[in-house]
């Protein structure tokens, strides 16, 4: 955690020196966008954390199979349905505008929304399997996932840097295809060795155990609303109020603040 940590606030100067303040503010008022979506999982993934964990303690591993398979099967069809929606609305949002950037990057950020988006509904399905490991009392292995990601994405802009000039395009496919491998592979992993048995199947999906699954998580979806509402719309409203070049300081500032937070937290 220490190491990732120190390495999280070693990124953020690299990516401003690859890009600029303002391409920098850009890419996080996106960045921000997407996570005004992680509630589409509608609390299932909470309630997975809970059920999965209740099951494996007490041994019941018929359970815990049906929890995994149907928890992935549900999200993966509301992240489907999702995406597809997105991807028919794209082609008609002004993401200039929406951002409040150059008109001139019109095209750029569009294809970079279609790249950010895609990572972030593969993912969204993908992190289930991180979530199994902290149910498991093991959340040491999302940890390490955490640090190569970013290890990954820091030697990569390093590299990038060398050999062509900062792009918002080259950032994105960076930031959204490693998270993307990482997952991949714990996911590949966790399900080919400890937890073989548990690897999802469609014929352990069964909607009855969705009512299980969103028991105690449609609390958790109340909560996810309002943390977006409260950490996720500050770089939007920034944006607009200013311009994306002030989004930079303020989330320097607020990685600054939040260093006491972090060391409370380890």
């Amino acid at each position: 955690r220490g190491v990732d940590i120190l390495i999280g606030l070693a990124l953020v100067p690299i990516v401003i020196d690859f890009l600029d303040p303002e391409r920098y503010g850009i890419w996080l008022v996106l960045v921000s966008i997407t996570n005004y979506f992680n509630f589409l999982d509608i609390g299932l993934e909470k309630g997975f954390r809970y059920n999965s964990a209740q099951a494996l303690a007490e041994g019941d591993r018929e359970k815990a199979k049906y929890y995994v398979s149907t928890t992935y099967a549900t999200i993966a069809l509301i992240v489907g349905v999702f995406f597809l929606v997105f991807l028919t609305m794209n082609p008609f949002l002004n993401w200039s505008k929406i951002i409040n950037a150059s008109s001139g990057l019109s095209d750029e950020l569009s294809t970079l929304a279609i790249i950010v988006f895609s990572s972030f509904c593969i993912s969204f399905v993908l992190k289930i399997s991180t979530t199994m490991l902290v149910a498991d009392h093991k959340p040491s292995i999302v940890n390490l996932r955490n640090l190569i990601d970013k290890s990954i994405k820091i030697i990569s802009i390093l590299l990038l840097s060398k050999f062509i000039d900062g792009s918002l395009l080259y950032l994105g496919l960076v930031f959204s295809i490693s998270p993307v491998i990482v997952l991949l592979l714990i996911t590949f992993f966790i399900f080919s060795k400890n937890y073989q048995e548990y690897k999802p199947s469609l014929s352990y999906v069964n909607p009855q155990y969705i009512k299980d699954l969103l028991q105690l998580g449609s609390k958790f979806f109340i909560i996810g609303i309002a943390s977006v509402v409260l950490f996720a719309t500050d770089n939007l409203i920034i944006s607009h109020l200013f311009s994306p070049e002030r989004v930079t300081p303020y989330q320097i500032a607020q990685k600054y603040f939040s260093i006491p937070i972090m060391l409370y937290m380890l």
